[in-house]
């Protein structure tokens, strides 16, 4: 059995007490208490990150609720010789077309801020997000990536907080570049657009540590993302070809949402899954089957992957949608 530090050991005797009102807690998802909060919590990664709202409780309802707002609240300027987009082109001067396409997104932009604002910043999910960092000790920084979308990023130790913003810096570099393009296939290069900053070398290795992930393991998906290689299809392929060869996985390589081994059987990977185990099981038998069914949950969506993929590009090829 895995060791725990004495710094996790303190954590589990602090954090026991508050575990089965933590455990009943509906605003956070199975996957947020044993991924995010609690690892982090417990020392066992210095660094998780959670998607607002997708990963809330209730995010499709919300994203409904953002785009009934939106379609409820915004109406579409009108052009010509009034109106703000001429008062915008007598104060810029320039392209007239070009202004009042920057001024119609700047509208659509203000209207989702104050929708993503009244409806997730006030939802019984999101509070209780808030409340439990407090309750934990711990600390949380938001950063837009778009108007109704928001990485939290939760941390302990308050160092970590600056790292994550020097490496911000650097994605915002990237994400400001040209792309390449040298890739063939129309998705990549649009993956490559819309997520620049997912093939930066020092942004992808930086996140990859700050996130707790194996040396081995961020190498290989920082060098399967340069070259174009799509990683949940290398983490989906992999599992198959063990399958095919007879042999199992063990799941523990899988041990938080989101991440991908650089091999099935990562002895790196496979030990961190131990260890979170091992915590938890000191932490009580409930929370440990919360723990157990996320680690399956995580080994199930590489398993699904060639289904979720046709769905997301059957949902491209209906075109954006207004969030």
């Amino acid at each position: 059995m895995p060791e725990i530090s004495p710094a996790t050991q303190a954590a589990i005797e602090h954090l026991r007490p508050l575990m089965p009102e933590f455990t009943a807690e509906r605003g956070l998802s199975d996957g947020g208490k044993v991924c995010n909060y609690l690892p982090v919590a417990l020392g066992l990664r210095p660094l998780s990150l959670t998607y607002l709202p997708a990963e809330l409780p209730g995010g499709g309802r919300l994203g409904e609720a953002i785009d009934r707002h939106f379609a409820d609240n915004y109406t579409p300027q009108a052009s010509g010789g009034g109106g703000v987009f001429a008062r915008l082109r007598g104060r810029r001067g320039g392209d007239p077309a070009l202004q009042e396409r920057e001024a119609e997104l700047a509208a659509k932009r203000k209207v989702l801020n104050e929708a993503y604002d009244a409806i997730v910043a006030t939802s019984p999910a999101y509070l209780a997000h808030l409340a439990w960092l407090e309750r934990f000790g711990l600390n949380q920084v938001q950063l837009k990536r778009r108007p109704t979308l928001r990485e939290m990023f939760i941390y302990d130790d308050r160092s970590i907080r600056q790292k994550l913003l020097d490496l911000e810096n650097v994605g915002a570099a990237a994400r400001n570049r040209q792309t390449t393009g040298k890739q063939q296939d129309p998705d990549q290069a649009v993956m490559e657009y819309v997520y620049a900053d997912e093939f930066d070398r020092e942004y992808l290795h930086g996140l990859g540590r700050l996130l707790g992930y194996p040396e081995c393991c961020v190498e290989r998906y920082t060098a399967d993302r340069l070259r174009g290689q799509n990683v949940e299809q290398r983490a989906w392929e992999q599992v198959r070809e063990m399958h095919e060869q007879g042999k199992s996985v063990d799941v523990h390589a899988y041990f938080v949402k989101d991440f991908f081994p650089c091999v099935p059987d990562c002895p790196q990977a496979v030990a961190l899954g131990g260890r979170y185990a091992t915590a938890y099981a000191a932490l009580g038998e409930e929370i440990h089957e919360v723990y157990t069914g996320a680690l399956y949950q995580a080994f199930e969506l590489v398993q699904n992957y060639p289904r979720l993929i046709l769905q997301h590009r059957q949902r491209l090829s209906q075109g954006p949608q207004p969030r």
